[in-house]
């Protein structure tokens, strides 16, 4: 190889792991720690009431939108009896 090509490859092989090497040192502002809350903030409220409530909430994780079926077949369905 010639001198001019090794610190070419050698200038490369540092900038690439230099360039690993920053990118994964970027973190959050508060690594580690959680942010403060203050007691009237509305998000602690809501954090609180959902820690307490955690268990009679089951439904609430369910997705919204989402119609559910009747269980029982209407006069729309083929299966429905007749009414004769």
């Amino acid at each position: 190889m010639a001198p001019s090509c090794s610190k070419t490859v050698i200038f490369s092989v540092v900038f690439v792991i230099s360039l690993f090497l920053l990118s994964s040192c970027v973190g959050a502002g508060r690594p580690g720690r959680m942010t403060v809350m203050k007691d009237d903030d509305v998000s602690a409220m809501a954090l609180k009431y959902l820690r307490e409530n955690q268990e009679k909430l089951f439904f609430a994780r369910l997705p919204k939108g989402v119609p559910i079926p009747p269980s029982a077949p209407s006069n729309r369905h083929n299966s429905a009896p007749s009414n004769r």
